[in-house]
């Protein structure tokens, strides 16, 4: 690779550029081949996508991007897998749902117990 296609790789506006321009056909079938500035520009054009998603379930934030990444995440590992590369909006949609539901599920789960609550009154303390 040439400087000038490292810098332009580098270039945050280059990577929007390439985001626009491309079809989602050619950006998934590029990042499933290995291609990182496509997974950029895949990044780049759904990352509103997922935050939107995400925020209609109100999620604090350290889920907010726990649930971001994990869509990301299963991206990587299916991208190749993916048979209509024009249906991934929708994809992105139902799983970026699918993690978020899964989040608030385990909250509702999650039961804290005071330790004291196990125990008589009279047994806690010195005897």
């Amino acid at each position: 690779m040439t400087n000038a296609q490292w810098s332009a790789r580098k270039d945050p506006s280059h990577t929007a550029r390439i985001s626009q321009s491309v079809s989602v056909v050619s950006l998934v079938e590029s990042a499933a081949s290995g291609d990182q500035l496509a997974w950029e520009a895949l990044v780049d054009r759904f990352g509103p996508l997922v935050r939107h998603v995400v925020g209609r379930y109100r999620l604090p934030n350290n889920d907010f991007h726990d649930v971001s990444q994990v869509v990301w995440l299963r991206l990587l590992e299916n991208i190749d897998r993916i048979r209509e590369p024009r249906a991934l909006p929708g994809w992105i949609v139902a799983t970026t749902r699918n993690e978020a539901l899964r989040v608030l599920n385990g909250h509702r789960r999650l039961h804290l117990v005071d330790a004291l609550d196990e125990f008589p009154a009279e047994r806690v303390g010195p005897t």
